[in-house]
């Protein structure tokens, strides 16, 4: 499985998501992760450490942009 952090927003992550079986693709989805507030039922800013976090990670897996 290969996890892609494809944009960092305000107050979301999208990741790409592929799985392989040998070279052959068998899986793909897109996942758009938002960060709200239950309580006031809207999207708040990513806190800072997950927003650090995911650049970070997307950063260092940058040569995954080819797959998939």
């Amino acid at each position: 499985m290969v996890v892609r952090v494809t944009r960092v927003g305000g107050a979301s992550l999208a990741l790409a998501l592929s799985a392989f079986r040998g070279a052959e693709p068998v899986f793909a989805a897109r996942l758009v992760i938002v960060t709200t507030s239950l309580a006031e039922r809207h999207a708040v800013p990513l806190p800072d450490d997950l927003r650090a976090a995911a650049i970070r990670y997307r950063d260092a897996h940058s040569h995954l942009g080819d797959i998939p």
